[in-house]
């Protein structure tokens, strides 16, 4: 697997091993070449642990322990994401990151079901754990 976008779920999991899905994510970070995730989505991952006072060091071991890199969207975005938003009926969030893996032609990580059902009808690629 090459370039793969990350969902928050993904990125959440990869942090908290008791998280149910941590093993998902693991497999999907050993199996691809190049991770990436969408500022909004970077933001939505790290909202537990500014709870918890550590959001600097959870985004720096993403970035630099497991080698994320974060997406710098152009000026086009915001209206894409509205477009694919008005058209689906998944969350605002969402909707970047499957802009992304549309625009970008590259496989979505998630584990979120009603998202990647909408990822497979529009015909993007799904990272498999």
């Amino acid at each position: 697997m090459a370039r793969v976008i990350l969902d928050a779920g993904v990125a959440i999991a990869l942090r908290s091993p008791q998280d149910p899905h941590a093993e998902a994510a693991r497999a999907i970070v050993l199996a691809a070449e190049e991770l990436v995730i969408h500022p909004v989505t970077l933001a939505e991952a790290l909202v537990a642990p500014a709870r918890a006072g550590v959001a600097a060091r959870v985004r720096d071991h993403l970035i630099d322990g497991l080698g994320v890199v974060i997406w710098d969207p152009d000026a086009e975005e915001p209206l894409r994401v509205a477009e694919l938003r008005a058209a689906t009926r998944i969350a605002l969030p969402d909707c970047y990151v499957l802009q992304l893996a549309e625009q970008s032609g590259h496989a979505l990580a998630s584990f979120d079901h009603r998202l990647l059902q909408t990822a497979r009808d529009r015909g993007v690629a799904i990272a498999e754990a």
